[in-house]
């Protein structure tokens, strides 16, 4: 309830208090000539201070309220009524029972590629931003306290915020993971929010530039990706994976070996920047995979095993390549990407697949560069995995 303080101008001690409702709105609503407002649009115009009120019934000081029920004591009753119009609140938008995935990743600040997962993790389980906390236009699931990655995202069904946090967990644990040795605290709740009012989280929402951490995880080794289609000569020539995993669109995403960044960082690679021969037509996974965009490191290298001495299909030198996997169980969903025709090692790490290529010295050169940047990353990971358990 809330307290409203009436007085008759010109009439001393006519003051008096009315409680009404929170929410609701007092109008008067009677003209002079006793018509009441005639529609809702005149009623507006009234609530917008955009009619002349001079034609509406004022008050006199001889008039007195008939209901002192609603004002207490202290006011006479008269025989004339004042005429007030009361405007309830609009109904409230009914809300529904929703589950509030909450926590935190500890020291997360400084390693690559966590925020970046965890983005694809709420993804993927359906997650949605909190309205509580969107400021304008700007929602927020996300962000750094210090070098703690905060987490509040709201799923819809209490299994997505289970499977969500659940695989939250696994990841901290999962060797590849960025997340792999942090301290992950998570917990899930019921929460009320009002459906009309969510906004879905989606993986191109993630900005590297949105916090200070040093580490510039969306910029993969292959940093630009354009689209090839199925007819292209670069996707028939220059693909490791079998043509079904391409799905039925036939798109292939154009990965660069050397990275467009380092291409056009030093002078003498400027050249190789829009090479066609400076290329692999890969799936997402496959990409994924090589350029380690969801995983602490890339789970795979590729380096080249041999060159034929003149074309083989056209103007186009055959390499005969030699992919290797981070692991075994990496190795296995690898193979199952690979082309008809390769060869897996005893130990089925390694697996040797070839392409044809137009330029054998460009594609050698920029495949050797992105195998040793690679090497380096792997060398780095190692060192930090404890010998251990």
């Amino acid at each position: 309830m809330v307290k409203l303080f009436c007085a008759i101008v010109g009439v001393a001690g006519s003051a008096f208090e009315v409680d009404i409702d929170k929410g609701q709105k007092l109008f008067l609503a009677k003209m002079a000539n006793g018509a009441w407002l005639p529609d809702n649009d005149a009623l507006d115009t009234l609530l917008q201070s955009k009619i002349d009120t001079s034609s509406y019934l004022h008050m006199r000081g001889s008039w007195q309220l008939s209901k002192p029920e609603l004002f207490g004591p202290g006011v006479s009753l008269g025989k004339e009524v004042v005429h007030v119009l009361v405007v309830a609140p609009e109904q409230a938008q009914p809300q529904e029972r929703l589950s509030l995935v909450s926590g935190s990743i500890e020291n997360a600040l400084n390693t690559k590629g966590i925020r970046c997962r965890v983005y694809r993790l709420a993804a993927s389980y359906l997650g949605y931003y909190d309205p509580d906390l969107r400021a304008g236009e700007s929602d927020k699931a996300l962000w750094y306290d210090g070098a703690t990655l905060r987490i509040h995202v709201l799923c819809c069904t209490e299994r997505d915020a289970l499977l969500f946090e659940n695989e939250l967990q696994n990841e901290g644990i999962t060797q590849t993971s960025p997340l792999d040795g942090h301290t992950v605290s998570t917990s899930v709740a019921s929460i009320s929010r009002e459906l009309s009012e969510l906004r879905r989280i989606l993986t191109r929402h993630y900005v590297p530039e949105d916090t200070d951490s040093p580490q510039v995880t969306m910029t993969s080794l292959s940093t630009n990706t354009s689209i090839v289609d199925v007819v292209t000569d670069e996707f028939k020539y220059q693909r490791i994976e079998s043509e079904e995993w391409f799905g039925t669109v036939g798109k292939a995403q154009s990965c660069h070996l050397m990275s467009r960044e380092h291409c056009r960082r030093y002078a003498s690679y400027h050249k190789y920047d829009n090479d066609q021969s400076n290329r692999l037509a890969l799936t997402s996974d496959m990409r994924d995979w090589y350029d380690g965009r969801s995983f602490a490191v890339p789970v795979m290298n590729i380096s080249v095993e041999s060159v034929s001495e003149g074309p083989v299909v056209g103007s186009r030198y055959k390499v005969n390549l030699i992919v290797r996997a981070l692991n075994a169980a990496y190795a296995r969903l690898i193979s199952l990407h690979l082309k008809e025709g390769f060869v897996a090692s005893e130990d089925g790490l390694e697996m040797r697949t070839s392409v044809y290529v137009q330029n054998r010295k460009v594609f050698c050169e920029c495949m050797e560069w992105k195998r040793k940047e690679i090497d380096k990353r792997w060398k780095s990971y190692y060192d930090m995995v404890p010998a251990v358990d």
